[in-house]
């Protein structure tokens, strides 16, 4: 027989009254409470995020920013705090923390012009090399340390610190005619000096004698404003007169014009006068001149040879063009006199800059290898960052963008002291305004680092008569008694350091308009008298407060003279006022005209 299946019966659980409930409320409790923890860590979280985003915040602002097509930098305050503590760590003692921001503002700006010119330059130094130098050294790799060490590196390889200098007589001659017969004089004998004195064109206003001054070449080409001379002077034997050798790179500021008028217009009354409409050509030598009038006269166009040889700024698109002119104005006066059209010239005007010129010189001495001093150094660096910018800047998108305001210094400043140790403090003030005897004076002297628990007092000295010194705030407030300077010695302090700053306030004595009468004048004659004042202040300005003066005279602001020529006859009262730029003083005056 078939077995029959057996129904397995399970055993229906029972479940006390109120179990469920229990248990559901301590599950439900047990999450609630889990994503309590889950806000309160996360509440934290936030918290903790945002203090440490507000602290960050000041650090991560961009403070200097250089774009380009190749260079794309943002230079973050962070950046720019860590290069300050680097740069004053090695500053001289006496540094005044006050001018340190900028100070180093320029310096990380030159830094990256150096960094970055250079490579369009075509010199570089490898960044691993500089890191290994800095850890050989023992001090932190950073990037602020790298990059002042990089562009360190980059100025000692394109300046050598020993390099051949010479000492040279030189002189610029505008033909090669001049020069050949200033050679000739000085072989006939005739000193360097007195053929210099008398010839010589050399760049800017100058001329320059014997020169005992040992020079780079670059140093030549700076000083003289060429980018050849410095080549010759190099090789060029000594002793030897050198020349006449033609520089097509030096600027002089020296010229000689080949001008004409096209039109004239006549005076219509006495407040006007005749006026011409030029045309003219910027010639560097009087040969040049002289041969651009011979092209003229012979039927040139004037307009087209001035786009050809003129080197005046822009003939090279406008032309002969040179515009207007009134007589007593410029130095084509004698166009006034001539007929229309008449070409006159060489017309010599030593403020028209022109290139090109002919040396004659004699190398003195030279030294193939010689120490560069500090001086020389200087010079020599900020001509290179003078090159990495120009380099740069052929770079249409090139910009360097300085977006520290004085908050963002300031704040830089403190990280910097207080970097030196817990408490400390320096004291910013390195002058401080000047004030006026009776009138109020109030200045709050500013300290970096510690801000809290300092305390100002005056070590040596005193303050004027009528300042006093609050110890709590550091401000200087009162009314200042008498007049002259005072110098003493303010220290601020607190439980960890102290600093103290020598300073003094000057007080001037207060303005007062001295004079108490003015002379009588006459119609038509000339008038002068001088209003004074008492002060022992350099800078004070005068003005008419109120009335007016007679007719046809005036007061000059800076001098206090009234005149001018009197054009009507009366009595004429007004106020005049002195003003030193802090005190005022007013006096009722009178003229008599007859």
């Amino acid at each position: 027989m078939p077995k029959q299946k057996r129904k397995n019966k399970q055993k229906q659980a029972t479940v006390k009254p109120g179990f469920l409930e229990k248990h559901l409320s301590q599950r439900v409790r047990i999450i609630l409470l889990a994503c309590a923890a889950v806000i309160v860590v996360a509440a934290i979280t936030a918290g903790v995020w945002s203090i440490n985003y507000n602290k960050s915040k000041p650090y991560n602002e961009v403070a200097i920013s250089i774009n380009g097509t190749t260079y794309i930098t943002n230079l973050n305050m962070r950046y720019y705090i860590n290069t300050l503590k680097i740069l004053y760590g090695a500053a001289p003692p006496n540094t005044a923390i006050s001018e340190f921001a900028d100070f180093g503002e320029q310096q990380i700006e030159q830094t990256e012009t150096i960094i970055m010119g250079s490579q369009v330059l075509g010199v570089q130094v490898k960044r691993s090399d500089v890191e290994a130098e800095i850890k050989k050294s023992g001090k932190p790799v950073t990037r602020e340390r790298i990059d002042l060490t990089m562009a360190n590196d980059l100025v000692d390889q394109q300046i050598p610190a020993n390099q051949p200098q010479y000492r040279l007589q030189a002189m610029l001659l505008e033909s090669e005619a001049a020069a050949q017969d200033a050679k000739n004089r000085l072989q006939a004998g005739e000193t360097f000096d007195n053929v210099t004195t008398e010839l010589s064109k050399l760049p800017a206003s100058g001329t320059v004698h014997s020169d005992l001054v040992w020079k780079t070449a670059r140093q030549v080409d700076i000083e003289y404003t060429s980018t050849n001379f410095g080549n010759m002077v190099a090789s060029a034997d000594v002793g030897a007169v050198s020349g006449p050798l033609y520089d097509d790179t030096v600027n002089k500021q020296y010229g000689y014009w080949v001008v004409k008028a096209v039109e004239k217009t006549a005076a219509t009354d006495n407040t006007t006068s005749d006026q011409l409409h030029i045309q003219g050509i910027l010639l560097g030598s009087e040969q040049d001149a002289k041969d651009a009038i011979a092209k003229l006269n012979g039927g040139t166009d004037i307009n087209e040879l001035a786009k050809q040889v003129s080197q005046q700024t822009g003939a090279q698109d406008n032309g002969a063009d040179l515009g207007w002119i009134t007589k007593n104005t410029s130095p084509f006066d004698a166009l006034f006199d001539l007929p229309l059209n008449t070409v006159v010239g060489p017309v010599a005007y030593n403020t028209s800059p022109t290139k090109g010129g002919y040396w004659l010189f004699t190398v003195l001495e030279k030294n193939n290898s010689m120490a560069l001093t500090s001086d020389q150094e200087n010079a020599l660096s900020q001509d290179l960052v003078d090159k990495c910018t120009a380099a740069l800047s052929k770079d249409p998108n090139y910009k360097v963008e300085d977006l520290l305001t004085q908050k963002m210094k300031d704040f830089a400043l403190n990280q910097v002291v207080l970097a030196q140790g817990e408490g400390s403090v320096l004291i910013s003030d390195a002058e401080l305004p000047v004030g006026e005897q009776g009138l109020a004076y109030s200045q709050k002297l500013v300290a970096y680092g510690s801000t809290s628990g300092n305390t100002w007092s005056i070590s040596d000295g005193t303050l004027p008569e009528g300042l006093s010194l609050d110890p709590v705030t550091g401000t200087i407030s009162g009314t200042p008694k008498y007049g002259g300077a005072s110098g003493f010695t303010i220290k601020v302090s607190n439980s960890f350091h102290y600093w103290t700053q020598d300073l003094v306030i000057t007080i001037h004595i207060a303005i007062s308009v001295t004079t108490s009468s003015l002379s009588d004048g006459q119609v038509g004659t000339a008038y002068s008298a001088t209003l004074e004042a008492m002060t022992d202040s350099n800078i004070y300005t005068w003005s008419v407060l109120a009335g007016s003066l007679p007719d046809g005279l005036s007061l000059d602001s800076a001098s206090g003279v009234i005149s001018g020529t009197p054009k009507t006859a009366g009595n004429y009262s007004f106020t005049v006022q002195v003003d030193d730029g802090l005190k005022k003083d007013t006096k009722d005056l009178s003229i008599n005209i007859k």
